[in-house]
């Protein structure tokens, strides 16, 4: 793309001229561009209309976040140079987080003893909540980590003493602000 400088005529000209050249805007700064080839008879694979179903899902999400005051607020406070809480919104829609890894070696069955939860996300991750079952798949308790400070590490602390936790299973799930959810499980 080829970018228009110092010519005022041209400055504000958005569009295309005659199924050639586009002229459009990025970020403030005026360009121009060849039009694009589009095969009207193409047929989207599975997988590319699932992309698409998908973001067209995130796409919602971020009209839903804009016209909400607090979602608006929390978006725009992560956004950066270039970038609006419209297109933080509908990334964050779009990506779910990840759980880099599960750390159980601090649980003992104790109450005060530590499960560490090391999650990521494209924007934030707004909750971590851990839950542990016995060998017979019971909840024995169930709550929310911690954030550490940093918005990747959380702490999660027991809060019931068990006597044997060999066969038991922990299940973390990181939740981010678009309400995307993952979910990883460790069997001790």
């Amino acid at each position: 793309m080829a970018k228009i400088k110092g010519n005022h005529l041209m400055q504000n000209v958005r569009g295309m001229l005659g199924k050639q050249i586009v002229f459009k805007e990025r970020l403030g700064t005026p360009y121009v561009a060849a039009a694009p080839f589009v095969d009207e008879n193409r047929v989207a694979s599975d997988d590319e209309q699932g992309n698409r179903n998908r973001f067209g899902a995130a796409v919602e999400f971020g009209k839903y976040a804009i016209k909400n005051p607090d979602l608006k607020k929390e978006y725009a406070a992560l956004t950066k140079k270039g970038q609006s809480a419209y297109n933080v919104a509908v990334s964050d829609a779009r990506i779910p987080p990840k759980i880099n890894s599960l750390l159980t070696h601090g649980y003992t069955g104790q109450i005060g003893s530590c499960i560490l939860v090391q999650a990521t996300d494209n924007v934030k991750v707004k909750r971590v909540q851990l839950s542990i079952y016995d060998t017979s798949m019971s909840l024995i308790e169930q709550g929310e980590a911690a954030d550490n400070g940093d918005n990747i590490n959380w702490i999660y602390t027991a809060t019931i003493s068990v006597e044997h936790i060999a066969g038991y299973k922990i299940v973390a799930r990181a939740f981010d602000i678009s309400g995307n959810v993952t979910v990883k499980d460790v069997l001790l």
